[in-house]
């Protein structure tokens, strides 16, 4: 099983100022659905508002097979997204958030031996969320479970010294940080791969995998290091990219339910990926594609 605990919002997606598409989104949600459409069980743990909105996007998830009784329902209105494309695909963001002061009390079954936990983004350094990740975290980690935080830190985000002390926190819960160039550098001044990996092995995780677009992934263990080229696709946009990369790696690790030594189990894992993301980059969608039963 995946837990995947963070935001659910509608994208609605600019490009030279006309409105191009509009879906559900949210970084977690993104993850949740691609994993779902390739057979992966996954729980999600989020917030909806109790509006128009908010129905649609229950439907959405439990069309997708998403298992929702985790999902908490609240009076107002359910948060939105405004994505703005440049000319590469690349996205700004305004988030129009509408959640209540007190954070849920989720619901949450037993947790089994080997579960994996992704958390990440906006929803979990939000100081009123810290509980809820934490108490899920300490459930994981008895149960010889994955942690995977992905910090998704853009240029746009508060980096008040008191949000960097709470993304610390949560890369010393994790075993895996996925992050790219970007977001190490918005968080800590990193410039490279290496400068980034002292300061997540610093902060207690043990496992950095480091993107940087079309420029490659550095994969940083305790057994190795390595770099993987991508390939070149025609982007139409980057939103879902990271999120999708890592529904790629949790859908190899979900078949071994452990963290190997292994380099050949890792170079598969990065591959799968890149797939992932470079599917959803290649498209307009935030998440894979149903497979082809044909």
């Amino acid at each position: 099983m995946v837990h995947a605990i963070g935001e659910s919002l509608y994208d609605l997606t600019f490009q030279n100022t006309h409105q191009v598409w509009a879906c559900p989104g949210g970084s977690m949600l993104n993850s949740a659905v691609s994993l779902s459409r390739r057979s992966v069980p996954v729980r999600f743990y989020t917030e909806i508002g109790n509006d128009k909105t908010g129905d649609s996007l229950l439907t959405f998830l439990k069309s997708n097979n998403i298992i929702s009784d985790s999902v908490s329902i609240y009076n107002g209105k359910t948060s939105l997204a405004l994505a703005f494309l440049d000319a590469k695909g690349e996205a700004d963001y305004e988030f129009y958030t509408c959640r209540p002061d007190v954070p849920p009390d989720f619901l949450i079954p037993p947790v089994e031996q080997g579960d994996i936990m992704l958390f990440g983004s906006t929803y979990s350094r939000q100081p009123r969320n810290h509980e809820n990740i934490s108490r899920m975290a300490a459930l994981v980690k008895k149960n010889d479970g994955i942690l995977i935080y992905d910090p998704n830190f853009r240029k746009t985000a508060d980096n008040r010294p008191e949000i960097i002390d709470l993304v610390s926190a949560n890369i010393g819960l994790a075993d895996i940080v996925r992050g790219s160039d970007q977001d190490f550098l918005n968080l800590f001044g990193a410039k490279n791969g290496a400068e980034a990996f002292r300061k997540v092995e610093a902060a207690g995780a043990k496992i950095l995998i480091y993107t940087r677009n079309s420029e490659g992934v550095e994969l940083f263990t305790p057994w190795f290091r390595k770099f993987y080229k991508v390939p070149e696709i025609q982007v139409v946009n980057t939103i879902g990219a990271g999120d999708n990369f890592n529904a790629g790696l949790i859908y190899e690790l979900h078949k071994i339910k452990n963290i190997p030594e292994i380099e050949n189990f890792w170079d598969e894992a990065i591959h799968q990926a890149i797939i992932f993301a470079s599917e959803v980059c290649a498209s307009n969608n935030n998440f894979v594609d149903w497979p082809d039963t044909e």
